[in-house]
């Protein structure tokens, strides 16, 4: 599990989380949270091998949760002035 504050302006330049190097990559299966402690709604979006972008806006005061599989980044897109946290939690093959 992975958790941290993000304080605007964040974007996709630098991605809160991010497999390094993206492809291939171990991890199966993830869950990110998203909670926005700000009055205004931020983006989000989480990066996946093979798959489209999932995209995502998380309203003021409120906590967002996507569960993907093959995930390779998080970024958060927000405002100065806005805050918020994320969680993740990974999961990851054995072989």
């Amino acid at each position: 599990k992975i958790c941290g504050n993000f304080t605007g302006p964040t974007d996709g330049a630098n991605p809160v989380w991010l497999v390094d190097p993206p492809t291939p990559s171990d991890y199966f299966q993830g869950t990110f949270e998203v909670f926005n402690a700000s009055n205004t709604s931020i983006s989000a979006e989480i990066a996946r091998t093979g798959l489209p972008v999932l995209a995502f806006t998380v309203p003021p005061l409120t906590t967002i949760s996507r569960s993907v599989t093959n995930p390779t980044s998080l970024v958060i897109t927000s405002d100065p002035g806005e805050t918020g946290k994320y969680c993740i939690i990974l999961y990851k093959r054995a072989f």
